[in-house]
């Protein structure tokens, strides 16, 4: 991702192009030469869309438009504490002040997050996509994957495991912390 940062101006890429298929993975591509560092391999996923990695909408725009552009390194508070990507039940999260980590809907969760939420998670009450299944993804949600932690990567590049509690009160505290790019 920073190759591709530095490649295009230090801007992060969109999280996804208008009228193409073409997400972040596809995009960083050409920088990683392989398809497996896509795919966590605890997440027990075949696809490289769902039950693995998530970007920060955020600073990974969606479908690139004049109103929603690229975002700059620059234009980031605190590059170092902003979460770019982690382990995440779809390609991308937050986004359009929409933080999918207190009220999991579709596939967009946090790992883990189910246990720290308890009975207030109803993630798939009356959901009745074929695309998401209760027996896919309850456990993800529920236990996570990492010992109760997620692997993350920040907007500098560096990458850390973080508690899912951590996660969590970055999203509770003032502005949601970690999630905005302007914070501090």
């Amino acid at each position: 991702m920073m190759m591709y940062v530095q490649d295009y101006d230090e801007t992060y890429p969109p999280s996804c192009y208008t009228n193409q298929d073409a997400y972040w993975m596809d995009i960083i591509q050409p920088y990683v030469k392989s398809t497996q560092v896509f795919q966590c391999p605890s997440s027990g996923s075949t696809s490289k869309y769902d039950r693995n990695y998530g970007v920060n909408q955020n600073i990974f725009a969606y479908r690139p438009v004049a109103t929603r552009p690229v975002i700059s390194m620059a234009s980031v508070a605190s590059p170092s504490k902003l979460y770019m990507a982690m382990d995440y039940g779809t390609y991308e999260f937050a986004g359009n002040d929409e933080f999918y980590v207190t009220s999991p809907t579709n596939a967009n969760y946090v790992p883990g997050m189910g246990s720290i939420l308890g009975s207030a998670v109803t993630y798939w009450e009356g959901h009745s996509s074929s695309s998401y299944k209760k027996a896919v993804y309850e456990d993800d949600l529920k236990d996570g994957r990492h010992f109760g932690g997620v692997n993350i990567a920040f907007a500098d590049g560096h990458a850390k495991w973080q508690k899912t509690a951590a996660v969590y009160a970055q999203y509770k505290s003032t502005g949601h912390g970690a999630f905005e790019p302007e914070n501090d």
